[in-house]
């Protein structure tokens, strides 16, 4: 049941909990606060939730293993945030001006739980910057289509960066979707570093 991605994500934390619906929090390692819009929260913090049981966690120490890149060339890099790894995911410039890097899990959903998606982000070098780059998490159905999804854009910069995204659930789905992405504005291959990718319960 795999389709090619609407959108994608780098760095990921995702998450759990039985709770009322927010969009997720974006921030950097050296700033905080939380604001809110509509049925949804967005906040800043220096973490994901605490708490809960965490589902997947990615090894980006010890390689980039499990992630669907499309338009982007993906490959190890460090430094990581928390460990001695990240994964690089730079833009193709014969591909087309957006870009995914992709996680599907075949792990059903029950209405009433809510997942956090959370991860660390950083530009690579002297890279352009990405329009629009955000974390995504969203549920699929039996044709791959989308259910519920939850979007955070998060700030891109040359210093590590977090970003977290949840997602309560209103209907029943079969699968779970990561995603990491954004819109090239240059001509020359802009790249995004990413560590810290964790999947929980809350």
């Amino acid at each position: 049941m795999r389709a090619l991605p609407a959108v994608c994500v780098f760095g990921l934390v995702l998450a759990a909990c039985v709770g009322d619906k927010t969009t997720g929090t974006a921030s950097s390692s050296s700033s905080g606060g939380s604001s809110t819009s509509g049925g949804a929260s967005s906040s800043t913090s220096s973490g994901g939730a605490s708490g809960g049981t965490v589902l997947k966690t990615y090894d980006e120490e010890h390689g980039c293993s499990g992630w669907d890149p499309v338009g982007v060339a993906l490959t190890p890099d460090s430094p990581g945030h928390d460990s001695a790894g990240a994964c690089r995911a730079c833009w193709q410039p014969s591909t087309d001006k957006y870009f995914y890097v992709n996680d599907y899990l075949d792990m059903p959903s029950a209405p009433g739980t809510t997942y956090e998606l959370s991860a660390w982000f950083r530009l690579d070098g002297n890279s352009p910057a990405f329009h629009n780059a955000q974390l995504n998490l969203l549920t699929l159905d039996a044709q791959s289509m989308t259910i519920d999804r939850s979007s955070k854009g998060f700030v891109e910069a040359d210093q590590w960066v977090f970003a977290a995204a949840t997602l309560p659930i209103t209907t029943a789905a079969p699968a779970l979707k990561i995603e990491i992405t954004g819109l090239v504005e240059s001509d020359k291959p802009p790249c995004v570093v990413f560590d810290g990718v964790v999947l929980k319960k809350l």
